[in-house]
């Protein structure tokens, strides 16, 4: 190519003119290299150089820039992009994640309480877990119901596991991904048993009113069986309803559940987006030395 253009040099200014690269020697092409036609290019052996300014040179002016600085910087303006775009992905979901795992846990946490609150009418095996403000109590021993509340957990009841005290206090397992309140409480499983458990007995229970209510119905008509009559309608009426309160409790508590697994997933892929986002920060450092050493002068 020099000798293409120191021939073209000789015969005369009109055939130089019409060449892409301005200097007279194209072999001294290189980044840095003054030019003055934006968007021409030329070509040194296998290297593609083009006038324009060189990306990493402040108040830049048109020089020669060589292709593979371009594309570097095209690489790096990309990766840059990319951790914008990453980082509003993961602060958005982090945040969206975060708010449905507060909301939950609230709602969660007052569900368990309601479902395990201590009843002075219910039987208790050792193991059964219940929940008096502000704590949760786990049975040492049967306990029987007592319509006084005496039996309730208290500092005077409440002792060391194996001891003869009524209750002992609710030690908390395992650690929640999602939020600190689902560390201090049972697992909903509990709360569901203890319900699933309660559904069956009252249903026990109006099976044996039915029965009753049909014997009622047969025998004579007097005011006192038809004042038990009523008296057992209401029970079954009354059962039947906690029946239904409980079946929605119990529903509700295993949607959160469902809820929480979907969340965990959801955190999960928080890591995973955390990971992304960092190898991504590393290839914006990558590309930005590669930028550098192949936008600078003399290359």
């Amino acid at each position: 190519m020099l000798r293409k253009v120191l021939t073209a040099s000789i015969i005369g200014f009109m055939f130089t003119s019409i060449l892409v690269a301005s200097p007279a020697n194209a072999a001294a092409i290189t980044n840095g290299v003054a030019c003055t036609k934006s968007g021409a290019s030329t070509k040194v052996g296998t290297n593609v150089y083009k006038c324009t300014k060189n990306p990493t040179v402040t108040n830049a002016k048109l020089t020669w820039v060589w292709s593979g600085c371009l594309d570097a910087n095209t690489a790096y303006v990309s990766s840059l992009a990319t951790v914008k775009s990453l980082t509003t992905s993961l602060t958005k979901t982090s945040a969206d994640t975060k708010s449905s795992a507060d909301a939950l846990a609230l709602g969660l946490v007052t569900s368990i309480n309601k479902m395990l609150s201590y009843r002075a009418t219910t039987d208790y095996v050792p193991g059964d877990t219940v929940w008096v403000d502000p704590g949760y109590f786990v049975a040492n021993v049967a306990i029987a119901r007592d319509l006084k509340g005496g039996n309730a957990p208290s500092a005077t009841n409440t002792g060391a596991a194996g001891s003869t005290s009524l209750w002992t206090k609710f030690v908390p397992t395992g650690t929640s991904p999602l939020n600190k309140a689902l560390d201090l409480v049972p697992s909903p499983d509990v709360a569901i048993a203890a319900r699933q458990a309660d559904i069956a007995n009252w249903s026990s229970i109006i099976t044996k009113l039915s029965a009753d209510t049909k014997k009622l119905i047969a025998g004579p008509s007097t005011v006192k069986n038809t004042a038990t009559l009523n008296l057992i309608t209401a029970q079954i009426k009354q059962f039947t309803s906690g029946i239904t309160a409980a079946t929605s409790q119990v529903n509700n508590l295993k949607s959160s559940v469902a809820t929480i697994k979907r969340l965990s997933s959801a955190q999960t892929t928080l890591t995973l987006m955390q990971a992304t986002l960092t190898g991504a920060k590393q290839d914006v450092a990558s590309n930005l030395l590669i930028r550098t050493q192949a936008c600078k002068k003399g290359v």
